[in-house]
């Protein structure tokens, strides 16, 4: 009696622990049948493992090689003196390339059809995909690094005069001019009706510019080493002034006093700023 109530018990418990375990409703009754269900579950993680494991095989393959072709093109158009282009013009046009290839696959029917396979199709694009943040922070810092440990500091601090010029007042005129122009054709129905503090904040990143291409022509070309100084200082600085603008035009409320406050005191700032450049100039090149 005991024994039949410990088993019926025993039974009772089981059920349960299948219930919670398979809540699909499966009623595993016996060892072999949650033996089959635990190897089924594991064949199907090792295959969705070994399916992850050749997608980024496939992409890092994708990667190296266009990374190999990007090599050997720059070191044929170096070899056979091409002039109308340029090596960093040639790794464009081939990322352009690989790119329309990939987006022209992805939208094959087969790749639509087939889950598993559109499922490989996303994480391939996904792999290969541009990251921004991988690019400014791993990518840029050497080569920007490489360009101002090589520069000669006498150059860069006897041209530091154009290259504040240019870095301040070329990049506050550039985000003003590029943030009126688009409201304007907002409010004109030539574009999207863009706000005025959206199309400033618009503005203000793309007036920073990046001139790793320009200074590898450059120093191809041999070019006067001022003009390199003045391109690389004002994008070492520019960079760090379009950020600033970012952060006060996105901080600005147009509902409260204290914006326009705020932008009032900077513009009184930077007008002070330059006419004591000015007048320090002037009272330098009366001395001589």
């Amino acid at each position: 009696m005991a024994s039949s109530l410990a088993r019926r018990l025993l039974d009772d418990a089981t059920d349960v622990l299948d219930a919670v375990l398979y809540p699909s409703g499966a009623n595993f009754t016996s060892d072999a049948a949650r033996e089959d269900a635990f190897h089924d579950k594991v064949i199907k993680e090792v295959t969705a493992d070994e399916s992850h494991e050749l997608v980024a095989a496939f992409s890092m393959t994708v990667m190296l090689t266009v990374l190999l072709l990007v090599i050997i093109l720059g070191a044929t158009i170096k070899h056979y003196n091409i002039t109308w282009l340029h090596q960093s013009g040639a790794a464009l046009l081939l990322g352009v390339l690989v790119g329309a290839v990939v987006s022209t696959v992805r939208r094959d029917p087969m790749y639509r059809d087939n889950a598993r396979d559109a499922q490989r199709m996303t994480a391939f694009v996904e792999w290969i995909m541009f990251d921004t943040e991988f690019f400014f922070l791993v990518l840029l810092p050497p080569v920007i690094f490489e360009a101002g440990y090589t520069l000669n500091p006498g150059t860069l601090f006897k041209n530091f005069d154009a290259v504040a010029v240019f870095a301040f007042l070329g990049t506050f005129t550039s985000t003003l001019v590029v943030g009126c122009v688009m409201y304007a054709a907002g409010l004109t129905g030539l574009s999207f009706p863009f706000t005025l503090r959206d199309a400033m904040l618009f503005a203000s990143l793309i007036s920073s510019t990046d001139p790793v291409t320009t200074l590898s022509i450059f120093s191809d070309m041999g070019l006067d080493p001022d003009l390199h100084a003045v391109v690389l200082g004002e994008s070492l600085m520019n960079d760090a002034i379009s950020i600033v603008l970012f952060e006060a035009l996105f901080a600005f409320d147009t509902g409260a006093g204290g914006g326009t406050g705020s932008a009032a005191g900077a513009a009184a700032g930077a007008a002070a700023g330059l006419a004591t450049a000015l007048v320090e100039n002037v009272g330098v090149e009366a001395g001589r």
